[in-house]
């Protein structure tokens, strides 16, 4: 599984799942891309979010206040564990397997008898006379469709 951001995270929240939202801003340095996933997951309903407390600055005379430049809260959700399940690689059971082998042998069998019926091994006499065989069958049944070609051509010249 490739390490993204994404599932950093959602496997993060499902290891220190306590049932309460947790601060995650030390997964990723760059806080404007763990603001954009977290917002991505969000909107997807993998995750749910809160956003941390204004911060309170005193300097001086003066008392500020303002947004937390932290990423929010987070908590993961049902369909966060499930999607987050689904991104771990999933090993093939015995049984599995040999039936995927017998699919492979059966099919190698197969295709070498659609490849006999293809390309049969012919002789070249039983060649030439598959080839005459073919011809006449194929005279036969022409000959009627030139007789009347022929009939409706010279009647239609004689008009």
């Amino acid at each position: 599984m490739k390490e993204t951001l994404e599932y950093k995270i959602l496997k993060h929240l499902s290891e220190n799942n306590n049932g309460k939202l947790i601060d995650i801003s030390g997964i990723e340095e760059k806080k404007e891309k763990l603001k954009s996933v977290i917002k991505d997951l969000k909107e997807r309903e993998f995750i749910e979010t809160e956003r941390h407390p204004p911060t309170v600055k005193i300097s001086g005379n003066w008392v500020s206040s303002g947004n937390s430049d932290k990423p929010d809260k987070c908590k993961i959700k049902f369909l966060g564990t499930e999607y987050l399940e689904s991104l771990k690689p999933k090993t093939i059971p015995n049984d599995r397997k040999l039936y995927l082998i017998l699919f492979m042998v059966f099919s190698c069998i197969g295709s070498y008898g659609t490849y006999k019926t293809i390309f049969p091994n012919v002789s070249e006499s039983e060649f030439e006379n598959l080839n005459r065989k073919y011809d006449s069958i194929v005279k036969l049944n022409l000959l009627p469709i030139e007789k009347k070609l022929d009939s409706t051509l010279t009647s239609k010249s004689r008009e």
